[in-house]
């Protein structure tokens, strides 16, 4: 994902599809589907052969408070991550999503708090570092 364009190759680097979906966070490739969390807020699975959409979930991306004067705070995200059979995402609000990989649903919302750096993903575990100097793991 690169430049505002997503592209799948085969081994021999041949171009196999694009979507014009743009991301700074890594695409996830798992059970013949893409995941891949787009700069504007929106969580896709993409057939990984033909780049055709399962599913995609929209998230906020952004909170305005302020009574006479409007404050926008952007919120981002860390992911998409694979433990077991979830995704996951986290947010800089300090939520954990957990999500279904077969109908993009949020099945739970956990305040964490807030993480420092993209989390270390194995398979059925992760291990993050929280802001305040914590390391934890979930599983």
């Amino acid at each position: 994902s690169h430049s505002g364009n997503l592209s799948v190759y085969d081994k021999s680097f041949q171009n196999v599809w694009n979507k014009p979906i743009g991301s700074k966070n890594t695409p996830l490739v798992s059970g013949g589907s893409v995941f891949v969390f787009d700069n504007s807020g929106i969580l896709y699975a993409l057939n990984v052969k033909n780049g055709k959409l399962r599913w995609k979930n929209i998230f906020q991306v952004k909170t305005i408070t302020g009574y006479f004067f409007d404050k926008k705070t952007l919120i981002t995200f860390k992911g998409p991550f694979l433990v077991g059979n979830k995704i996951l995402l986290f947010n800089s609000e300090g939520t954990m999503f957990v999500i279904n990989p077969d109908n993009g649903l949020v099945e739970k919302k956990i305040k964490i708090g807030q993480i420092a750096t993209s989390p270390l993903s194995f398979t059925n575990e992760m291990i993050l570092l929280f802001s305040n100097g914590k390391i934890s793991s979930y599983n």
